[in-house]
C-alpha cells in the first residue's frame, strides 16, 4: 500500500510538472477571442481583417498590436447567435464584403463596425456562401453551395458588392471553397 501511495504521489508530481510548462501562454478573455478563424487577409502592410466562427470579425491598423473586433459578421437569428463566417474581400481599409451561412452575404463601409446584408435571397438558407473574389474594384463574385442540398450558385457583382445578380445555379452538383479559390 505504501508503494502505491509513493508511485501515485509521485506521478502526480511529475504530472504537475509538466503542466506548468509553457505558462506565457495564457487566455486573456476577450483578447485573444476564442473562436476559430476561417479567413485572414491584408489590405496593406499594417490593416488586417479576419474573419470566422460565431460571426467573429476582427480588425488591425497596426500588425496586429491591437485588434478591434465583433461577433456580428454573420447572419444573426432570433437569440442573437450569429452564424459562420468563411471568407472576406476588403478593398481597403474601410470598405469590404464578408460571406458565410445560411446565405450570408454582409457589406461594409466603416470598417466592418457594421455590416448590412446584400443579396438576400439569392443564396438559400441551406447554403454556405464559400467565398468571395474581386477581378477589379468594382467585379467580383461569391461562390455558394450545399452537400446536403446538392446546389451551387455563382453571384456576380459589377459595382464593388452593393448589388449582386445569380449568374450559374446548378441542383445536380455543389460548390465548395476548394473550388473556388481556384479563380
Amino acid at each position: 500500500m505504501k508503494t502505491k501511495t509513493i508511485i501515485s504521489f509521485i506521478l502526480f508530481i511529475a504530472a504537475s510538472a509538466f503542466s506548468q510548462d509553457f505558462q506565457s501562454w495564457k487566455f486573456i478573455h476577450p483578447i485573444p477571442q476564442s473562436n476559430n478563424l476561417r479567413k485572414i487577409r491584408a489590405v496593406d502592410a499594417n490593416t488586417w481583417f479576419a474573419v470566422g466562427a460565431n460571426g467573429t470579425f476582427m480588425r488591425t491598423t497596426n500588425v496586429g498590436i491591437n485588434w478591434y473586433f465583433h461577433h456580428f459578421a454573420g447572419k444573426i437569428n432570433a437569440t442573437l447567435g450569429t452564424t459562420y463566417a468563411y471568407d472576406l474581400w476588403f478593398f481597403n481599409s474601410n470598405t469590404g464584403i464578408v460571406v458565410g451561412d445560411q446565405g450570408y452575404i454582409g457589406r461594409t463601409t466603416n470598417g466592418g463596425v457594421t455590416f448590412d446584408s446584400v443579396g438576400t435571397g439569392l443564396i438559400p438558407a441551406n447554403s454556405r456562401c464559400w467565398a468571395v473574389w474581386f477581378a477589379d474594384a468594382n467585379t467580383g463574385y461569391i461562390g455558394a453551395g450545399s452537400q446536403s442540398a446538392f446546389n451551387t450558385n455563382i453571384l456576380k457583382t459589377t459595382n464593388a458588392g452593393i448589388n449582386w445578380t445569380s449568374v450559374y445555379t446548378s441542383s445536380t452538383s455543389y460548390i465548395n471553397n476548394r473550388e473556388i479559390n481556384k479563380f
